[in-house]
């Protein structure tokens, strides 16, 4: 995130202004946020490993602080207004899971050659080339937990029955399918009946992406541990690919005493 960006979270932290204020603020700035660029990545090579993280927790930050806005002032702000908003909160986790993604994949080659180096101190009977694949499969593990915790940051962010309808509305005008796939976490985020429908055009979309698809399973599986599921819902998502039945029907046995109330 940019020194722009940081500038609003500075104010939201620490001004103390009303939230109507705020709300004012945040309007003059969206533009400055919402520029084309992630802000992210602007730094030079050798500072941006130092740079990227306290950047990427800033820009977190943010959008908690502005989807925290938006739910409890949503009767203040006029709809046109909260889908801008929401269009804005929608892209800045996804450049930031670009940005993630670029520096990760720029330090690749050293993170795998540190596990390779890891793992035979571990298990020095296994060959350097089975050492090399389970590295591979562990950065390809790091990268879909980390997907999966940027995208989960920004539903439970925005995450609200009464801005669902907005969320939509802001993710068709973003019209990516991850900007969908956001959408339908806040969907999966709550006892609702499955949302088959927008599901199945998402996986329309993302049936080619291994990590979109990924990260949709584990907000699946997160919503299976939280909220009664019917039979029907779980036989349809198993139909889709997105769980398997017998997978649900563990996790149900798991989990069937801390869910919150939903589907019977």
């Amino acid at each position: 995130m940019n020194d722009r960006a940081g500038s609003v979270l500075d104010d939201l932290q620490h001004k103390g202004e009303k939230p109507e204020d705020v709300r004012a603020h945040v309007n003059q700035k969206r533009d400055e946020l919402d520029d084309g660029s992630d802000g992210l990545v602007d730094c030079k090579q050798e500072d941006a490993h130092e740079a990227f993280f306290p950047q990427m927790v800033a820009l977190l930050k943010t959008v908690e602080i502005l989807g925290q806005i938006l739910k409890n002032q949503i009767a203040t702000v006029s709809r046109a207004k909260r889908v801008e908003l929401l269009q804005m909160l929608l892209k800045a986790p996804l450049r930031l899971v670009r940005a993630y993604f670029a520096q990760f994949l720029a330090d690749k080659d050293e993170a795998q050659t540190e596990l390779v180096e890891m793992l035979r101190t571990m298990n020095k009977e296994d060959s350097d080339e089975k050492r090399k694949k389970l590295a591979e499969k562990l950065l390809a593990q790091i990268m879909q937990i980390s997907s999966f915790a940027f995208i989960a940051k920004a539903i439970t962010s925005i995450s609200s029955d009464e801005l669902q309808e907005d969320i939509d509305s802001a993710a068709k005008k973003v019209g990516t399918p991850a900007a969908k796939l956001i959408a339908a976490g806040v969907q999966l985020d709550s006892p609702r009946d499955l949302p088959r429908t927008d599901l199945k055009g998402l996986l329309a979309d993302i049936k080619d992406d291994f990590i979109a698809m990924r990260v949709l399973q584990m907000l699946t599986l997160r919503r299976l541990y939280m909220f009664r599921t019917t039979e029907q819902d779980k036989q349809w998502l198993a139909s889709q690919s997105v769980l398997g039945l017998k997978f649900q029907h563990a996790v149900d046995m798991r989990s069937r005493t801390q869910k919150k109330l939903g589907q019977r």
